[in-house]
């Protein structure tokens, strides 16, 4: 997974989190055989997890933050989480977590380090 950080409001619940996994080589994660998603989210400093909920993998025309369009299959690596409304409700800085399920076994991405989630206060 390529570094990534979200920047948010308290309350923001009307932009999907999406994240492209990509391999040391840069190229995207193949996630065609991919399965049970997962996105879960606890507070930087420490404390009780905020978020354990089902994530999806990107395959579909997907309406992006600055009101363009753009379409995933599986092998572009992109995992996708609605937050909802309990999710953003706290100012703070989080740190987050895809997991998803291979033929193999389980994968947690990113493997080292995690994703930076900043939810601001509104003004």
């Amino acid at each position: 997974m390529s570094n990534a950080a979200i920047y948010l409001t308290v309350g923001s619940v009307g932009r999907a989190w999406a994240v492209q996994l990509l391999d040391d080589a840069g190229a995207p994660v193949n996630l065609t055989l991919a399965s049970n998603a997962a996105f879960s989210m606890t507070p930087r400093a420490g404390g009780a997890q905020k978020v354990n909920a089902p994530a999806i993998i990107g395959n579909g025309t997907y309406t992006l933050p600055d009101g363009s369009s753009a379409t995933y299959t599986p092998a572009d690596g992109v995992l996708i989480y609605q937050p909802v409304a309990a999710d953003v409700d706290t100012d703070g800085t989080f740190r987050g977590q895809f997991s998803y399920d291979m033929p193999a076994g389980p994968v947690v991405d990113p493997g080292a380090g995690y994703l930076d989630i900043i939810i601001q206060a509104a003004v």
